[in-house]
């Protein structure tokens, strides 16, 4: 797995960033969309589940919030509107331990 091999290669206090799209809080047809797009590339993208992009962190110290919606990581307080919906994509930073 590409994660694995990052990091295998760094050292440990190493951060690892990470974002990755996630169907979870995605609108209806989503899918559909998803499953056309792969029609017409030839590398067929993969949307994870928040659990399946956790476990792809595993070993990994995960820095506050967690994985989250790349909005909602640290929002500027001014900015943040909670009424507005996620984005798709999740990220998460993770220190590799010492």
């Amino acid at each position: 797995m590409i994660v694995d091999t990052l990091c295998a290669a760094i050292s440990p206090g190493s951060y690892l960033v990470l974002a990755h799209v996630s169907f979870d809080n995605a609108p209806e047809g989503s899918e559909k969309v998803l499953a056309r797009f792969n029609q017409m590339i030839e590398q067929p993208y993969v949307v994870r589940t928040e659990p399946q992009i956790l476990r792809l962190l595993a070993g990994l110290d995960l820095l506050a919030p967690g994985l989250v919606p790349v909005d909602r990581w640290h929002p500027d307080d001014d900015a943040a509107d909670p009424t507005t919906p996620p984005v798709l994509i999740h990220g998460a930073i993770g220190r590799k331990q010492p």
